[in-house]
């Protein structure tokens, strides 16, 4: 195959040194023989015929090349393509892009989350709860009361309360001490409940 070769213009080369030292002077040089570059006229001629022929393939191309590069950014953003099915009605529906579902928020949020239900339930247990108040000591005493003593005993001196103090109040302390010492002493306060009982029979 015979190759098209071009002769170059005669171009201007500086001076130099040679690696023995010589120096040799600046002068114009013919051109060498070189291989005739391929000409892209053709190629570029070739595309705007095939773009005239088929304007709809390219358009197509286009479309798929701007889905593609559109992919790619909305699978790394909050989008991504779902593609088409079809639903038990037959109804067909086409692939978009959809939003993603949010994610969870960070550990911190959470963690204040967690804190504010765990600040409401205590609240809300607290409140719950019904809670006896400070109670004054040597009420019941003062007139005699002991768990110590016998029935009849007791009975007298919780009459004596009650006249001086009244019946409720004999009663809701008869009550506290009952339920205070429930787990200490069940012996005791099976005591107080019964005189407690005995109190609401009797003047309530």
């Amino acid at each position: 195959m015979a190759v098209n070769k071009i002769r170059r213009s005669a171009h201007y080369r500086r001076a130099y040194t040679r690696s023995d030292g010589v120096r040799v002077k600046a002068t114009h040089v013919e051109g060498s023989l070189v291989k005739s570059p391929k000409r892209r006229r053709s190629k570029s001629k070739s595309r705007s015929k095939s773009r005239s022929r088929s304007p709809k393939k390219s358009k197509r191309r286009q479309v798929k090349r701007r889905s593609k590069n559109r992919s790619k950014s909305l699978k790394r953003g909050s989008r991504y393509y779902r593609k088409g099915y079809t639903r038990s009605d037959g109804v067909r529906v086409k692939g978009t892009y959809v939003r993603r579902p949010r994610r969870s928020k960070s550990p911190k949020k959470q963690s204040k989350r967690k804190s504010r239900r765990s600040k409401s339930r205590k609240q809300s247990k607290s409140k719950s709860r019904v809670r006896i108040g400070p109670l004054r000591k040597g009420t019941l005493r003062k007139h005699g009361y002991s768990t110590s003593r016998t029935v009849a005993s007791r009975h007298n001196a919780l009459s004596k309360a009650v006249r001086s103090e009244g019946a409720l109040p004999i009663f809701r302390k008869l009550n506290a001490v009952a339920t205070l010492n429930k787990n200490r002493s069940p012996a005791t306060s099976k005591k107080f409940l019964a005189d407690r009982n005995w109190v609401k029979r009797t003047y309530m």
